[in-house]
């Protein structure tokens, strides 16, 4: 008799540890789920008016710059600066140029114009600039893709922002959310540290 009531207690912990474990599984589901449920999508800019001195972000696929037709006397360098490192991109005369870079995701582009015949440099917005004032507009064709013209004259000149014009893709106007997949990998790690954790301390 005391085998058998041995034999049944031992059945019992070992239900109650699998009840236990299984709650403990249904408990994460429950969680991982509410946190994907609420997640925002990935935030894209979409198609919309033209924003003066607006931040780009990289989405982290394949960075493409190419220089678009420009109207003005000036010959104006285009550069971009990512993370401190300087890419030289090309003139607003050397329309139809194509640059790619490969960036990650969530890095902060800072385009820059340098005017040969002035000498002068200007930034996006305003904060970086000689004359305090924004010098480039962001105009999103579609989300993702963005036209950036330039003005070249301090004050900001006519502000048609024709001066340098480019077209960049994989870009956004914030930094992007993570993505619904890397969380699903995270919370399933979280699930097998803690079975594994419950294996070891019913060993």
């Amino acid at each position: 008799m005391k085998n058998a009531a041995f034999w049944g207690l031992g059945a019992i912990s070992k239900g109650n540890r699998l009840m236990r474990r299984n709650r403990i599984i249904i408990i994460m589901c429950a969680a991982l789920t509410l946190l994907l449920t609420s997640l925002p999508e990935p935030k894209s800019a979409e198609a919309s008016p033209a924003t003066l001195g607006a931040d780009l972000f990289s989405t982290g696929g394949n960075l493409q710059i190419q220089i678009l037709p420009f109207s003005s006397a000036y010959t104006n360098e285009l550069h971009l600066s990512v993370s401190g490192v300087d890419h030289f991109i090309g003139t607003n005369r050397d329309v139809g140029t194509i640059v790619n870079l490969a960036l990650p995701a969530g890095e902060n582009l800072d385009f820059r114009i340098f005017v040969r015949n002035t000498g002068h440099t200007f930034h996006l917005a305003g904060a970086g600039n000689p004359d305090g004032i924004a010098h480039g507009i962001v105009d999103y064709r579609e989300p993702g893709i963005a036209d950036v013209g330039f003005e070249d004259l301090f004050s900001g000149g006519d502000r048609d922002f024709n001066d340098l014009v480019f077209r960049v893709s994989e870009v956004a106007d914030s930094i992007i959310n993570p993505e619904p997949a890397s969380l699903i990998l995270m919370g399933s790690g979280v699930m097998l540290l803690v079975g594994w954790r419950w294996r070891r301390s019913n060993q």
